[in-house]
């Protein structure tokens, strides 16, 4: 569940908007889905069912908190990454399937999704075996969407920080050719989507550390 949920977000790349926005929005990524609130682009909680608990990205780090009986577990997320090492980079951990991009166009189409119209594109691109592969993504101005995609995103910096990794070529393209021209990501082939998203203010509360991160057994 937590390289899904990493994969999702690593499609949106941030850039900082020109409104800020609150709100809590349904995902499905992977076919499976989820629930996120965010506050701004500094806090975000994303639920991990699987796990029995959530992520949380506040003070620009990365938390998981998971439920144990009546035991409350949080672990730096990004912490343990550089802690496990060489062990962290997972060949399947990010999306390097795409090593150059042909083409980004409009189809001239329009799409609606979770109640928000959308434009549609595609991204034609090669793969590190020299194929092309072609996908459609809907994109949109409106300042929720946009701003979800910059809490999400930061989810991802910090993976990849913590990592040490090249920044994937996947999001050097988002920055590119989506973000950089203040869009955010509706929906991405079958691999994401928007389900429902709306504007609100989530309590405080759903960002505070329920317990101080643990110590880990590990060194680097």
């Amino acid at each position: 569940m937590f390289s899904k949920i990493a994969l999702a977000a690593v499609i949106i790349l941030c850039f900082p908007a020109l409104v800020w926005a609150d709100g809590n929005a349904s995902i499905m990524s992977g076919g499976e889905t989820t629930t996120v609130e965010f506050s701004g682009q500094k806090f975000l909680r994303m639920d991990a069912p699987e796990a029995g608990g959530y992520m949380l990205l506040r003070d620009d780090k990365l938390y998981s908190v998971a439920h144990e009986g009546d035991r409350v577990m949080v672990f730096d997320i990004a912490a343990a990454l550089k802690a496990m090492g060489g062990s962290a980079r997972q060949e399947s951990f990010w999306d390097e399937d795409v090593v150059e991009v042909v083409s980004f166009e409009s189809t001239g189409e329009n799409e609606t999704v979770a109640g928000i119209p959308g434009e549609v594109y595609e991204l034609q691109a090669l793969n590190r075996e020299g194929k092309k592969q072609v996908s459609t993504l809907v994109l949109t101005e409106h300042p929720i969407v946009v701003e979800l995609s910059a809490a999400m995103f930061r989810m991802s910096e910090t993976l990849v920080n913590a990592i040490g990794d090249e920044t994937p070529r996947s999001l050097l393209m988002m920055k590119d050719h989506i973000i950089a021209k203040d869009k955010g990501i509706l929906r991405q082939g079958e691999d994401f989507e928007i389900i429902s998203i709306t504007e609100n203010s989530p309590s405080a509360e759903r960002f505070a550390l329920p317990a101080e991160p643990m110590k880990l057994p590990f060194g680097g």
